[in-house]
């Protein structure tokens, strides 16, 4: 009888527990897809300015 008394209670902060968790979750995966699109948009960046830098490199080279 004590054990059947939390069971019948437990539906209902069980499911809401578990709502949140998968929010939470899916809130905690967003911000890692935005970050790794933050990051992989940073190294973009960087190889752009690289290449850039690059090419501005061999003007200065083929114009001497």
């Amino acid at each position: 009888m004590a054990v059947a008394a939390p069971l019948a209670l437990a539906p209902v902060p069980l499911w809401l527990a578990l709502m949140l968790l998968s929010l939470l979750s899916l809130l905690s995966l967003l911000s890692l897809l935005s970050l790794l699109s933050l990051l992989s948009l940073l190294s973009l960046l960087s190889l752009l300015s690289l290449l850039l830098l690059l090419s501005l490199l061999s003007l200065v080279l083929l114009s001497l």
